[in-house]
């Protein structure tokens, strides 16, 4: 059994609805490459983290295609919510509608052996560009989302924990935010995250944080290809 992670898929049905090399030519073709790679890498008893952005379907009953496809892919997938998942529901509803084919980790947590995985969608980060006291607010829910995940695998007996987000623990001056603070807390030693596409985030992601291991899992990041996260 592995653990491995890669987030920002941005399916959009077959044939693709929204094509994504409209950002670029590195994005041609960039799910039957991701199919690919899964397939080469991950065996069935393995975990795969899709840590949001996982189709562009504005309702959750248009992603089933999407949702099927990743099901059908090998391993075991846990789901976490991106900002462009509209069409993210009830973890009962998707759960039910998905056939308990996949995980869905949201205001719970997800056992990986010995290792519970933790996390939420978080958000924007206050006091970076254009942030709004709104935003503000909801990041602070996402923190308090977070901390409840936590909780919920220690009460449970879990001693080793992993962090997830959609959005970086960090802000744009690459200082850690309360998401990082919140995981330390618990003794998180490894954090995942997506959401950062653009070259100049790629030059500048930090591979660590006051002592808590990062991994930055987008897609066009990791060149299609699912990264393993050591389970030590």
């Amino acid at each position: 059994m592995r653990l491995f992670a890669l987030s920002d898929l941005h399916y959009s049905g077959i044939p693709p609805q929204k094509p994504m090399d409209v950002f670029g030519p590195h994005w041609a073709n960039h799910r039957e490459r991701i199919e690919q790679a899964w397939r080469e890498t991950i065996g069935e008893e393995d975990y795969v983290l899709v840590g949001g952005d996982i189709s562009w379907a504005m309702r959750l009953e248009e992603s089933l295609p999407d949702l099927e496809a990743i099901a059908d892919l090998p391993g075991k997938k846990i789901l976490l919510q991106g900002n462009h998942d509209f069409w993210w529901s009830g973890v009962q509803k998707m759960r039910r509608l998905t056939g308990d084919r996949l995980f869905f980790l949201y205001n719970n947590f997800i056992p990986v052996g010995n290792i519970a995985v933790c996390g939420t969608r978080g958000w924007l980060a206050p006091g970076d560009a254009n942030t709004t006291a709104e935003d503000e607010a909801v990041f602070t829910r996402e923190v308090r989302r977070l901390e409840r995940s936590l909780k919920l695998a220690r009460e449970a007996g879990y001693t080793e924990f992993y962090a997830v987000s959609h959005y970086p623990p960090f802000n744009e001056r690459r200082e850690p935010t309360a998401l990082l603070t919140k995981a330390k807390e618990f003794g998180v030693r490894r954090y995942i995250y997506g959401h950062l596409h653009d070259e100049q985030s790629f030059a500048q992601v930090p591979q660590e944080l006051e002592g808590v291991r990062l991994y930055l899992t987008s897609a066009d990041y990791l060149g299609f290809r699912p990264q393993e996260i050591p389970l030590a």
